[in-house]
């Protein structure tokens, strides 16, 4: 008969109970969840654009509310947009409470230490301010929109977003998105505030009709109605009636415009198309702010204190202005044509060292050739020059990862390497 075996006589006798749970857990860590965001990754540099929609938005919005009518439904169409942005503000304190950060060099991604330096950073106390709820006023009067304005606090998220593009748009993008997005804002705040003096500039002396087509300098100064117009066609089938009997040629014609406008405009003889209030008063306003801050155009003279201290201070602005554009539009045009510029001078410097050194005419086409080939391939620095640029470890995994993917291709270095499942790993001499 076989001997019953007892649980004792199954274990081994050399059996460490203690030391059991360490090797499991050793083999099996436990699953660490890391909700940590990288600040120069692609999801938060698209998340910081949405903010910076929010931050243009609020600028916009809130300058265009000087014309009434944009006043008068603004309950109506802005209020769910501003619900929509508040949200995104406050979203964004959250996300930006998770950011990892370097801590003496030491890459930081655990939540409660992102979030206690973002609490005990400058930026949180701006944040919070900028999405106070200021806007229960809107509701009891349309007026008080302007308590939004705390909204402008996160403007300092627009520079952030400059930033995190340098490294994923190239020089000319970020460079012309800048010049044409500043110069609009720029345009469209100067246009509300030159709206809102002209509303409360006296325009009653001044005679619409027949000042609308005189010269300029009989213009009054502030936005009037009668300097824009609606499109007049003219709309004369089948009709007989239609028939000028004075016709004056274009020399003469500016001296009869105001007989011409009568003319055509009694019993109908024009189809017209006309614009909303709020298109006339935006489009002059924007046109006189352009015109006025690029110098371009003569505008007329000004005649109150209040017009000439905000005449001043636009031609100052302007020439700024025009100095900034300069510069920044020569400095891209200057970086863009660096490489070829580059190229340039070099194959001028080597055609005058060949016919020096009378090199033949194949070996010179050859050398020219070559030069030509980089030119158009935009290489302006070597590989020795970037070796030197790099750090030693991170041009050594450069190099790794290069001279690994060159042997992969190869069939005499692909025998015992799993390629689909594993990585080549090789030894690197930096």
């Amino acid at each position: 008969m076989s001997k019953k075996l007892d649980d004792a006589d199954l274990i081994p006798q050399h059996f460490e109970y203690e030391n059991q749970y360490e090797k499991w857990r050793a083999a099996n860590p436990r699953i660490e969840y890391d909700f940590s965001v990288d600040q120069s990754g692609y999801i938060y540099w698209i998340w910081t654009f949405i903010v910076v929609c929010g931050c243009l938005y609020n600028i916009i919005v809130l300058s265009v509310l000087a014309f009434e009518n944009i006043r008068s439904a603004y309950l109506e169409k802005f209020l769910p947009i501003n619900v929509a942005f508040d949200v995104i503000f406050f979203m964004d304190i959250i996300i930006r409470s998770m950011l990892s950060f370097y801590d003496e060099g030491v890459l930081v991604t655990e939540f409660s230490e992102t979030r206690r330096n973002y609490f005990h950073s400058f930026y949180f106390g701006i944040d919070l301010l900028a999405i106070f709820p200021f806007d229960y006023l809107l509701i009891r009067k349309t007026s008080a929109a302007f308590c939004r304005l705390n909204r402008f606090l996160k403007i300092y998220r627009i520079a952030n977003f400059i930033a995190q593009s340098y490294g994923k748009l190239t020089q000319v993008t970020i460079s012309l998105s800048k010049i044409i997005t500043a110069c609009f804002l720029l345009f469209h705040v100067n246009a509300c505030v030159f709206y809102i003096i002209s509303v409360n500039s006296d325009t009653s002396s001044w005679d619409g009709v027949n000042a609308t087509f005189d010269d300029d300098e009989y213009l009054p100064w502030p936005y009037t109605p009668e300097k824009i117009t609606d499109a007049y066609f003219v709309g004369c089938d089948g009709r007989t009636d239609c028939y000028n009997p004075n016709f004056y040629y274009d020399e003469a014609r500016e001296e009869h415009l105001v007989e011409l406008y009568h003319f055509w405009r009694m019993n109908n003889r024009t189809q017209v198309f006309n614009f909303s209030t709020f298109t006339k008063e935006y489009t002059l306003s924007m046109y006189w702010s352009a015109m006025t801050m690029t110098t371009l155009g003569e505008q007329p003279a000004p005649n109150t204190s209040i017009q000439n201290a905000f005449e001043i201070i636009n031609t100052l602005a302007g020439l700024l202005l025009f100095a900034v554009i300069m510069g920044s539009i020569g400095d891209l045009v200057a970086n863009a044509n660096a490489v070829k510029t580059y190229w340039q001078t070099l194959m001028d410097g080597l055609k005058q060292y060949m016919t020096y050194r009378n090199l033949n005419e194949s070996l010179q086409t050859k050398v020219l050739k070559y030069c030509e080939y980089e030119m158009a391939e935009e290489t302006i620095m070597k590989e020795h020059e970037v070796r030197d640029e790099l750090p030693t470890k991170l041009y050594g995994h450069v190099t790794t990862s290069i001279i690994g993917s060159s042997l992969v291709k190869s069939p005499l270095f692909r025998v015992g390497f799993e390629i689909s499942t594993k990585p080549l790993k090789m030894l690197s001499v930096y």
